[in-house]
């Protein structure tokens, strides 16, 4: 049977970076990172780490593993020596040449127990050397023999259009123990390279990697399910993408369920530089997620079980849902509700109110409303990703019998795009737009809006729009935002309201001036000082996690 032994040379010494190997990188010494890696990998009496020091000869103990001393890890003597001198030891502990001796070094403490394994699989299969290495596709040059510049390259391209072009990471070198022997090099023939990301090939030399090293240790991996389409709409996902953007410095997984025959939530996902994940059921939801691992799971979907809140706490993770009207909420370590207030859940397990909303980072730059125009020329309608009782053209046909003449801009949502609107055919002149990027300076140029009552609320309250809301489904009866507490006009469900009187609550709020200086100061009051970055750190704070 053959054997693979794992070398880790550390040294005592380092210029770039004193006692590094000792050094504390979280919450234990730099060295140790990759020794418990390897404890999941193989028997820890085949790690052999050599060391010419008496303190990470103790550190070294401690994990369990075997340690070599040897002088020769001065610094001055090449690995490969260091490993020729110790393989008589090794043999003395049963080392045939068969077996293969990896060399994995300590100074790379991300490096994978998969990346590992798929170099010692390689070598048992293939025979030969292995070694990690990392993509550097780069507009490269060198100096020629009469020390003039010379590029390193056919023809000047884009990097991801360059030919692949790899360097050594240090890693994991590694050789079948007879060729090595025979060679007095772990590179043999046939190399066979294992391909690392960044973090794995991060090799920590000076103060500048450690900044690194400390970065990669505070990050988290987190998986954010947004479910989106035509019947449930886009807000999940805006919210999803909004929210990430905040916590980018993290490991970030997306996931959404596929609905039969509706792409809408996966097209706009596919926009983002995230992974994307898509599912069939909350089953092989729950599987990715304890296969993977995560850290924290966010779950933007609307109402959650008890038993798949449970399920998805089996991978170790904690699980944070929004607006979750659920049993689930119970279980969830957080719920975060901008819209309303769960009954029955303690203020330890949820975040509740307006201050606690995401919005797109747009709204964080361009300044408000300052004051309210006497009259109202240019009214905005929006109603949501899919506006499933068509709210939008009842809201033109009233300023159609108001005989308007103002200017009207109507935003469309990915899911309604079907239905084609024509300004025209209500008298009313305008534009309408779809799929736009900067909504925040639309809603701002805006005296009036109209809207139901999902977030877009929360967007208009945030630029200080007097806005008339009108609900979709029952459900958004219950968001406590769009209430004149906040300076929202809300009129109620939409296929109650007729049009009579959805006419005279448009007349009463374009003459009554007073009415929207009310609406103004209002959503002032409700939004002054929000931020997105402020909204993180409170889930940090009940999470106990300031790395957040």
């Amino acid at each position: 049977m053959i054997k693979t032994w794992y070398v880790v040379p550390v040294r005592g010494g380092s210029k770039g970076l004193p006692r590094k190997n000792a050094r504390l990188l979280g919450d234990k010494p730099l060295m140790s990172h990759v020794l418990t890696t390897l404890k999941t990998v193989d028997k820890p009496e085949q790690t052999i780490v050599i060391t010419d020091d008496e303190e990470l000869e103790a550190i070294a103990e401690k994990e369990g593993v075997r340690v070599f001393k040897e002088p020769l890890t001065t610094g001055k003597a090449t690995l490969d020596e260091v490993c020729l001198k110790i393989l008589p030891e090794l043999e003395g502990l049963g080392a045939k040449k068969d077996d293969i001796i990896l060399t994995i070094q300590a100074t790379c403490p991300y490096v994978s127990a998969n990346t590992i394994v798929k170099a010692r699989d390689i070598l048992k299969k293939e025979g030969g050397g292995v070694l990690t290495v990392m993509d550097d596709r780069h507009l490269n040059w060198t100096v020629n023999e009469d020390g003039k510049p010379q590029p390193l390259y056919k023809e000047r391209l884009n990097r991801q259009y360059l030919p692949p072009n790899f360097r050594e990471s240090g890693a994991v070198i590694g050789s079948v123990i007879g060729l090595f022997k025979k060679t007095g090099t772990r590179i043999n023939e046939p190399i066979n390279i294992v391909e690392i990301e960044k973090k794995e090939g991060l090799d920590i030399d000076t103060y500048a990697d450690w900044a690194v090293a400390e970065h990669y240790q505070n990050q988290r991996k987190i998986l954010v399910r947004a479910d989106a389409g035509k019947t449930i709409g886009m807000g999940h996902v805006y919210r999803a993408i909004t929210m990430a953007q905040e916590m980018a410095q993290h490991e970030l997984v997306f996931a959404t369920k596929n609905i039969e025959g509706d792409t809408l939530g996966r097209d706009f996902l596919m926009q983002y530089p995230y992974k994307l994940f898509e599912f069939n059921s909350d089953k092989d939801f729950s599987k990715f997620a304890i296969e993977e691992g995560f850290d924290y799971i966010f779950l933007d979907q609307l109402s959650t079980t008890r038993d798949y809140i449970r399920d998805l706490k089996k991978s170790g993770a904690k699980v944070i849902t929004f607006e979750d009207l659920g049993t689930g909420a119970i279980e969830a370590d957080l719920v975060i509700n901008d819209l309303y207030k769960i009954s029955g859940l303690s203020k330890d397990k949820q975040l509740y109110g307006l201050k606690y909303s995401f919005l797109p980072p747009l709204f964080q730059v361009i300044d408000p409303q300052q004051n309210v125009k006497k009259t109202i020329d240019n009214i905005l309608i929006l109603f949501g990703g899919t506006d499933p009782l068509n709210l939008t053209v009842k809201t033109l046909e009233s300023l159609q019998s108001l005989k308007y003449k103002g200017f009207v801009t109507v935003v469309q949502g990915m899911g309604r795009l079907d239905r084609e609107i024509n300004l025209d055919d209500y008298q009313l002149e305008g534009r309408v737009l779809s799929n736009i990027n900067n909504i925040a300076k639309v809603m701002r140029e805006a005296d009036l809006a109209f809207s139901s009552a999902g977030r877009t609320i929360t967007e208009l309250l945030m630029m200080r729009v007097p806005t008339v809301c009108i609900c979709q489904n029952e459900r958004e009866l219950t968001h406590s935002h769009a209430s004149q507490r906040y300076g929202v006009h809300n009129l109620g469900l939409g296929n109650l309201i007729s049009n009579d009187t959805l006419q005279a609550n448009i007349q009463f709020v374009i003459e009554n001036l007073e009415f929207r200086k009310m609406m103004h100061m209002r959503a002032k009051e409700a939004m002054d000082g929000h931020s997105n970055r402020a909204v993180i750190k409170h889930i940090a704070n009940k999470l106990g996690d300031n790395s957040l």
